[in-house]
């Protein structure tokens, strides 16, 4: 993680956790899976490429990539291969691959139709921030043994930005996003709620950088919040620090709630 941080200028931002694989992953790699797929039609010929080699603090990569069914006529670049799928898992049979892959044959082909926008507003010291989108015919996560279901959702995000000077930064964002045809084929919720807040100061001619960002989940219950501080060491060396806090009973966060960490971090930039 740390690599691909340095060979892609810091495209994964701060790594949250060992813990979190699943959501790093989709960080790096699901913007790029659905644009990958949204690409697809049922025309086109298509090659998968499936690698179930790579393990990441214990927990096996499922990473499925995608190339043209015609030979380029020279080895295979980077540029020739497109990311569709990436999920993280404690073991890979025979069965659970075939199951992804079947996951994945239906949605390959599958366009979804979107309407949204946005808007951002200054006033004084503030940013007011508002964002609604409507999908239609968007695929869910299934419950375990269906296949993947699909429903129009409504989405809706609001935001706040406070720069009160002296180097202090907050802000806060409130997102919803309603299911509309629910049912037992999905897993999850109809409705969920989730929310950000972030508090940063620099002090020391910003050389030091000191930063509580959380992510709580308003529908069961939870937070993650990452409290850290980053020192300049020189132009090209940074000291981090921080400690990652979960707490949770239920929902999202539930399975990390006993993987609170300290963590230290030298970042070289070159």
């Amino acid at each position: 993680m740390e690599l691909s941080n340095l060979l892609w200028d810091g495209v994964a931002d701060d790594i949250p956790s060992h813990v979190t694989v699943l959501d790093w992953v989709e960080k790096c790699g699901l913007s790029i899976a659905k644009g990958s797929l949204s690409k697809r039609t049922a025309r086109e010929a298509y090659s998968l490429i499936i690698d179930n080699s790579i393990t990441i603090c214990g927990q096996e990569l499922h990473l499925e990539l995608q190339t043209s069914s015609v030979h380029p006529g020279h080895p295979h670049k980077h540029a020739d291969v497109g990311v569709v799928k990436m999920v993280a898992g404690n073991r890979w049979s025979y069965e659970t691959t075939k199951l992804e892959l079947d996951k994945t044959i239906t949605l390959l082909g599958r366009s979804m139709t979107m309407v949204g926008a946005d808007v951002s507003l200054p006033v004084g010291q503030f940013v007011l921030r508002g964002e609604g989108a409507q999908y239609f015919d968007e695929a869910q996560s299934p419950a375990a043994g269906t296949d993947i279901p699909r429903s129009g959702t409504a989405n809706a995000l609001l935001g706040i930005d406070w720069y009160a000077g002296n180097d202090w930064n907050l802000s806060a964002q409130y997102s919803y996003k309603y299911i509309e045809d629910f049912d037992a084929t999905m897993s999850g919720k109809q409705h969920t709620h989730m929310g950000t807040f972030r508090i940063s100061k620099s002090l020391l001619n910003n050389m030091l950088s000191l930063q509580s960002f959380a992510y709580m989940d308003l529908t069961d219950g939870g937070i993650y919040n990452r409290f850290s501080a980053d020192y300049a060491l020189n132009d090209q060396m940074h000291l981090m620090l921080g400690y990652d806090l979960f707490h949770a009973d239920k929902g999202m966060f539930q399975m990390y709630a006993h993987n609170s960490e300290y963590w230290l971090k030298l970042k070289y930039n070159f």
